[in-house]
């Protein structure tokens, strides 16, 4: 048998599979059918059923998916006001643990979750037995088949409806053989989840023609009610169109019928309805509940974006596979370093004190040397401090010897300005020249600014403060004007 991918669906009393050849970049259906299980106590007789499947078409898989669509898979859908993931998961836990069958067994569940309005949030989860999911696991174990993903029928199927070209909203109904589900895809999202108790054996039994009209009828009235309630709480128009998978060989022409009761485009989903996917035989022959079985396949050979993540249903078989060979690896290059080291460590033992008290003893003398560097450095720092010091004071000194004392207070204070008086008068060693004063009128404090703008022997001048002041109900202005020496104006001025 060539290489290919292989689909499985697990149900109540039977499992159906298909496997496809890849060809030219594309899927061709190579071989499809349904295997019953044998009569069997065990509480998962699924398993020894994929064991006959695999001795009796001798199948060599490159990969393998797996989902379940039974009855005592739970799928549920909730209304939440908006809240945080982990919120949002000890919910769903909740939920789950409510029922009996999950409150004493441990289980695995997967979500997804999408924004409703900007207060409400919808999820739809999914969970199964974790005894189940290990002994699917073990059974392929055993079998050294490649176990690619295990997922949840039905949700699993929406990545496959995505790809089909439809209306604006479009419904997938699932009809098994005692459970309904259906789903409404609004926009590539899975909007509205909803599951039944009746399923297609309560109206059709596959080889004796028999059809029950009444419960037919019923099961068309809760679909009406199912797709009313979603109108209501979308505020939208009708369907547009319902894509349908049921078993064919039960009630052939189903689709037909359920149009005639719905007056809704009804489209039996096959897998030549997936675009891209060659079928033998043609589309109208084939069964719509292969479908089950080749959308995860599709889905993971196209690599469509699901709304929902089965990683922990596969995650630990993967990361034991991992850590395997982690550990093994690991091992190996131990066992190798070690007879390369251990020879080398016994040489070398004597000298280890003696290397150890030198280094204590570089230590030593690398701290005492530090230590010094940073008394010269700190010593350097204060000699070119002093030595800065110095070189400005003998500047300001020369500049004094060329410029008198009478000339600088003239330039600034020989025509004080009406209703001003100086306070203070000063020049620094760096040449930095202070005036502070008081005056009646700011105009006259703004004339004293002018005139040591324009004075030759200063510049840079500028305002240090200017304050108004009040005392005995008479303003007054308390200034203060910074200017500094000007060296070149001054040794122009010694020029010849």
């Amino acid at each position: 048998m060539s290489k290919g991918y292989l689909g499985i669906v697990l149900k109540d009393q039977s499992l159906s599979y298909v496997f496809m050849l890849r060809q030219k970049g594309r899927l061709k259906l190579s071989e499809s059918g349904n295997l019953p299980y044998p009569e069997s106590s065990a509480a998962f007789p699924f398993v020894s059923a994929v064991k006959t499947l695999f001795e009796q078409k001798k199948f060599d898989p490159e990969k393998i998916f797996v989902s379940f669509l039974r009855q005592d898979v739970l799928n549920h859908q909730l209304t939440l006001p908006k809240m945080p993931v982990s919120e949002i998961e000890e919910v769903i836990l909740g939920e789950i643990e409510k029922l009996p069958a999950y409150s004493e067994r441990e289980f695995e569940y997967v979500y997804s979750s999408h924004d409703l309005d900007e207060r409400r949030v919808k999820v739809i989860f999914s969970a199964y037995f974790k005894e189940a999911v290990d002994e699917l696991i073990s059974c392929f174990r055993s079998l050294k088949y490649p176990l690619e993903a295990i997922e949840l029928s039905p949700l699993n199927l929406l990545p496959a409806l995505y790809s089909l070209e439809g209306g604006k909203e479009e419904a997938l109904v699932v009809l098994e053989d005692k459970n309904t589900y259906v789903m409404v895809e609004n926009r590539r999202c899975c909007c509205f989840f909803y599951a039944t108790g009746s399923g297609i054996e309560d109206f059709s039994t596959a080889g004796t023609g028999q059809f029950n009209v009444l419960a037919f009828s019923n099961w068309t009235e809760e679909l009406k009610r199912i797709f009313k309630s979603y109108a209501i709480e979308y505020k939208s128009r009708k369907m547009s169109r319902i894509s349908l998978v049921w078993d064919k060989e039960k009630a052939p022409d189903l689709d037909l019928k359920l149009f005639n009761e719905l007056n809704i485009e009804v489209l039996p989903l096959t897998i030549a309805s997936l675009s891209g996917i060659k079928t033998e035989p043609e589309p109208e022959e084939q069964n719509p509940l292969l479908v089950l079985a080749a959308a995860p396949l599709i889905s993971g050979y196209k690599k469509m974006p699901a709304d929902v993540s089965y990683d922990p249903f596969v995650h630990k078989l993967r990361f034991k596979k991992v850590v395997m060979k982690i550990i093994a690896g690991a091992l190996v290059y131990l066992a190798a370093a070690s007879a390369l080291v251990l020879p080398w460590f016994y040489t070398n033992l004597k000298n280890m004190n003696k290397l150890e008290q030198e280094r204590k003893e570089l230590s030593v003398l690398i701290r005492s040397a530090e230590t010094e560097q940073a008394e010269l450095k700190t010593v350097c720092n204060e000699l070119i401090s002093i030595r800065e010091s110095l070189l400005a004071q003998a500047s300001f000194v020369q500049m004094l010897n060329r410029v008198s004392w009478a000339r600088i207070f003239s330039e600034v204070a020989a025509d004080l300005p009406q209703g001003l008086d100086l306070t203070s008068f000063s020049v620094s060693s760096e040449g930095a020249v202070s005036l502070d004063g008081e005056a009646l009128k700011v105009d006259s404090v703004a004339a004293l600014m002018r005139m040591v703008e324009e004075s030759e022997v200063l510049e840079k001048a500028q305002f240090d403060h200017l304050r108004e002041q009040k005392q005995d109900e008479q303003i007054y202005f308390v200034f203060g004007i910074t200017a500094v020496l000007s060296r070149d104006k001054e040794e122009r001025e010694a020029q010849p």
